[in-house]
């Protein structure tokens, strides 16, 4: 599986990414990671699956990503992302 270039993502996954390169001290962003992560809205626990399931974090996370056409505003990023973040 091959990542989808950082021109082709969403607006605001590009911001964040850009943000993350930004900068150097590793501690700066663990704690921005931690303020997104607290700000996400609590992910139902049917969606907490193993195949949505990041590996490899030291906290539990999920991210699930699906079409939705009928909120899409912009027809060449139809894509509608959803994470859920749980420290503990």
């Amino acid at each position: 599986m091959s990542l989808q270039p950082i021109d082709e993502l969403l607006p605001k996954l590009q911001e964040i990414i850009k943000l993350f390169q930004s900068v150097q001290e590793p501690k700066a962003k663990y704690k921005q990671l931690l303020f997104y992560g607290k700000n996400l809205k609590p992910l139902d626990s049917e969606l907490k699956t193993r195949e949505n399931k990041v590996e490899g974090c030291v906290s539990q996370v999920w991210v699930r990503a699906y079409w939705d056409f009928e909120k899409n505003v912009d027809k060449f990023h139809p894509m509608y992302e959803m994470a859920g973040f749980d420290s503990g």
